[in-house]
């Protein structure tokens, strides 16, 4: 008795890319609803790229995925645009737009028209999106001086905002009316103390009922 075997050997991975990575940068901090720099990949493909121009029939995208993760149909990609020849590499660039904080990887796949399998480049790019800013408003702080003898160091303000530093914010009297005022930047629906210092250090602050 005589048995034959058959072994029947599946592509199961099918693409026609030869080579593509993540060129540059490796690692991009934004805040959240930001867009980010141009985020460049590089694709190598016989008889294709190595012609003047973009290469015809490659689909070139960057995505991004949670830290860690597997680049695959989870991750959010937009279609990169070809940005020029370098040598017989085709490169592409796109930029991200995340409005979630957190921490992410990103890469490069690209694919070839016809193929059912992307190219996946196999280097990663750290993405860290942080929360933004709380909203600022500009206050103007104005006191009269026309009852006081100024001091010589000048009329400054301390605060809570400052770190209660009676000789860091000084005021000024552009108009010489002996009204001191100083604008500052500070955060909107917020809790703020302070005072107003005839001089440039304590003992010379306004007294509070």
């Amino acid at each position: 008795m005589i048995f034959i075997g058959i072994l029947l050997c599946l592509n199961l991975f099918s693409t026609s890319i030869g080579w593509g990575n993540l060129q540059w940068p490796f690692s991009i901090q934004i805040t959240a609803g930001d867009t980010t720099e141009f985020i460049y990949g590089r694709v190598w493909m016989d008889g294709v790229t190595n012609q003047p121009g973009q290469g015809a029939g490659i689909t070139a995208e960057v995505g991004y995925g949670p830290q860690g993760s597997t680049p695959d149909s989870t991750w959010t990609w937009v279609a990169a645009d070809y940005n020029t020849d370098v040598g017989n590499n085709d490169e592409y660039k796109q930029t991200l737009t995340v409005n979630t904080v957190g921490n992410y990887d990103y890469t490069y796949r690209y694919q070839y028209i016809g193929d059912t399998d992307w190219y996946i480049a196999s280097e990663r790019g750290t993405l860290t999106v942080n929360e933004q800013p709380p909203p600022t408003v500009n206050v103007t702080f104005q006191v009269d001086m026309q009852n006081q003898t100024v001091s010589e160091n000048g009329v400054h303000l301390a605060g809570s905002f400052q770190g209660w530093d009676p000789g860091a914010t000084e005021m000024t009297d552009p108009d010489l009316d002996e009204v001191y005022t100083v604008t500052l930047e500070l955060t909107a629906n917020d809790y703020h103390e302070f005072k107003y210092v005839n001089g440039n250090a304590w003992g010379s602050d306004e007294s509070v009922p």
